[in-house]
């Protein structure tokens, strides 16, 4: 390995912080105050194809986000062949779940996402600016204890 190589890829990294900051997280979708368990999920439906899920909300209001980690270096477009992918995800988690639970799909983006069609079947949108700002505004007013930071989550998109 190369002495200036990091030392695992930049996408494992945001993976890591964003497990790190799911409190960040919760406030960005203004979930901050429901009761929820945070895990990732691995599975294989029988018969079926495996799924593997970044990260689950699976919060005490009968709702589960599907939380997706996507790094980039520029804005980030949902193609349709990754939203194909998302959606079987969804469908092998929706196998699993009680019928009560309701899926919502959450992007976690280290860039503003690009609105296009695919887009639009995204419930919420979580940026990195939404992540460090809530850390530094925690930082500067409670000494790095819990609060509510803005989000603005709906509204980063570039268009297109």
């Amino acid at each position: 390995m190369k002495a200036d190589a990091p030392p695992f890829p930049p996408r494992a990294a945001f993976d890591r912080v964003c497990l790190q900051l799911v409190l960040s997280i919760k406030r960005a979708l203004e979930i901050g105050g429901v009761k929820t368990s945070e895990h990732a999920w691995r599975g294989i439906v029988p018969d079926r194809y495996p799924a593997q899920v970044d990260m689950l909300i699976d919060r005490n209001d009968g709702i589960v986000d599907l939380c997706e980690m996507k790094y980039t270096k520029d804005a980030y477009a949902l193609s349709e062949e990754e939203w194909n992918r998302i959606s079987r995800r969804r469908a092998a988690l929706r196998e699993v779940l009680p019928p009560s639970k309701a899926i919502h799909v959450v992007m976690v983006t280290a860039q503003p996402i690009v609105r296009n069609a695919w887009s639009k079947e995204v419930m919420a949108f979580v940026t990195a600016d939404d992540l460090f700002n809530d850390c530094l505004w925690e930082r500067r007013h409670l000494g790095g204890g819990i609060g509510l930071g803005s989000s603005g989550v709906h509204k980063r998109f570039i268009a297109q």
